[in-house]
């Protein structure tokens, strides 16, 4: 029963994973498709770099040119050209790409973090409906098993009324020691009963093609409500088949161990061997 209560509280969570997911994908695309090209773009304020670049390399052309004529020397002039467009042609091809790049380089990495914050953001909303499922099967699983305990209590407060189900168990249950090996070569007698509680019967699984079981209808008994009612009367058969046994065979030294999923039982009989014989070392 846990189990299907934890798949039902984690269908919702599984749900709300989904839609985030498609949200975080929608908002991630949105957000890289504003990345820019890899290819330098001049924005505003590289453009006017570049514009106060050249205002200044104009400036100091004309100087060189009124220099020049002071001076009346055209190599002066020829010279201060010359350095003029170099630093023009260097300003173009390589610091105003170089900072347009950095400019780029620098606002892809922020969209970047843009979406690693919403992965993060994504994986806490995803853990905390997680979380929630767990709690709230956590809750609906302790209340299932406090009923449950209720139930097999008062199940056990009336041993008489389920008497057939109880000689039923034991019966299979003596069958399968009688199958198991007793030699003198094994120190201890096991051997195990498996059998669940539906809501119209008791099944006992006796191989791959059939099963043993005791109808509830057939024997005068109502049908099992709810998987409460099966899991309370699983636990309180385990309990009135050992109980059975111990006055049935008050000398005999074995115990019975009960294991219980749901309303799956398994019975594991342990009785010392009488007739054990120590095997004899060879060495």
């Amino acid at each position: 029963m846990r189990d299907s209560i934890r798949k039902q509280n984690e269908e919702p969570a599984k749900q709300a994973e989904k839609r985030i997911l498609e949200q975080l994908e929608r908002d991630s695309k949105e957000i890289l498709s504003r990345k820019k090209e890899s290819k330098p773009v001049l924005d505003d304020n590289t453009e006017t770099g570049c514009f106060l670049a050249m205002i200044g390399s104009v400036i100091s052309l004309v100087l060189g040119i009124v220099i020049g004529i002071k001076r009346k020397s055209f190599l002066s002039f020829l010279i201060g050209t010359i350095v003029v467009f170099v630093m023009l042609l260097l300003v173009y091809k390589k610091v105003i790409p170089a900072l347009s790049r950095r400019r780029m380089e620098k606002y892809n990495a922020k969209l970047d973090q843009q979406v690693q914050q919403l992965q993060t953001e994504a994986e806490e909303k995803i853990r905390q409906a997680y979380e929630l499922s767990a709690q709230v099967s956590s809750q609906q699983s302790a209340a299932f098993e406090q009923e449950v305990t209720l139930r097999f209590k008062r199940v056990l407060s009336n041993p008489n009324a389920i008497a057939p189900m109880t000689e039923y168990l034991r019966e299979r249950l003596e069958l399968q020691i009688s199958k198991a090996n007793a030699g003198p070569s094994i120190p201890y007698i096991e051997a195990d009963l498996s059998y669940t509680v539906k809501r119209d019967r008791i099944v006992i699984p006796v191989n791959e093609y059939y099963n043993d079981s005791f109808n509830l209808t057939a024997n005068h008994f109502q049908r099992l409500n709810s998987e409460v009612e099966c899991d309370a009367l699983a636990m309180a058969l385990a309990v009135l088949v050992d109980a059975d046994m111990k006055t049935l065979y008050p000398s005999a030294s074995f115990e019975i161990q009960a294991s219980r999923t749901g309303s799956e039982v398994v019975l594991h009989y342990c009785e010392k061997n009488q007739q054990y014989v120590p095997l004899r070392s060879i060495v």
